[in-house]
């Protein structure tokens, strides 16, 4: 996404219409506040690296769709029902930092495009 004259365009060069661009920064928004909140309240276990890897929301921003990309995979799970038990905490963190009439409801999926992805290539490294 680039910004030309005040104007924003996607990558397939298409005017952004203004809503979507709400939506863009709300999103953008959202990911850097929750990372910071996420890196200072919760207690992952050691050598666990947790990151946002999107956040969907729907044009009545009723919901964030949140999707958490956990290294290595094994403790996705562990990772995942850590982050949804301190959801009400995060909930609250976000209500307070963002500025908007209308704050999303988080919720958080466990990502599996990275594993997806990785078990992947070692399929074909083998065919190599």
């Amino acid at each position: 996404m680039k910004k030309l004259d005040n104007v924003l365009f996607s990558a397939s060069s298409e005017l952004v219409k203004p809503a979507a661009r709400r939506l863009l920064k709300l999103s953008s928004l959202l990911r850097a506040e929750l990372g910071k909140i996420m890196t200072r309240e919760l207690e992952t276990p050691r050598n666990v690296l947790l990151t946002i890897s999107q956040i969907e929301i729907p044009s009545d921003y009723s919901q964030a769709k949140v999707g958490l990309s956990v290294i290595p995979f094994a403790q996705g799970r562990a990772v995942l029902d850590l982050v949804v038990a301190a959801r009400p905490e995060l909930q609250k963190f976000i209500n307070q930092r963002l500025n908007t009439y209308r704050v999303p409801r988080l919720v958080f999926y466990l990502d599996d495009t990275a594993e997806k992805t990785d078990s992947l290539n070692r399929l074909l490294d083998k065919l190599n």
